[in-house]
């Protein structure tokens, strides 16, 4: 996945980017204007908002303030990821419990 926007920077390049050259890569952006449109398009993305999570000690206070907001704001809209049961099963399984299940539906068909 390219990031057209910031020129050729790839979203590998950027997770391949140490702790100095990722907050100069926000740093120039943030110059540049571009800082919180960048952080919009990568917020969705739960790898790149951990890496900017993970390193935000290096950035500028208001770099860390505009990440937040970005990430506090995408909460707003979409909520939390949502680690629910599907169709709204009330207890999550083992391994064994569910071979034990498995093992005992064969005896049905």
């Amino acid at each position: 996945q390219e990031l057209k926007d910031e020129g050729e920077t790839s979203r590998s390049e950027i997770l391949d980017m140490n702790p100095k050259e990722l907050a100069d890569f926000l740093t120039d952006l943030y110059r540049k204007g571009e800082l919180e449109s960048f952080l919009e398009e990568q917020a969705d993305d739960p790898v790149m908002v951990a890496q900017f999570s993970y390193w935000e000690k290096w950035f500028t206070e208001e770099e860390r303030k505009l990440i937040d907001m970005v990430v506090s704001k995408k909460k707003e809209v979409y909520g939390e990821p949502n680690d629910s049961l599907p169709l709204e099963l009330d207890k999550r399984f083992t391994e064994e419990e569910l071979k034990l299940i498995f093992k005992n539906m064969g005896q049905f068909s």
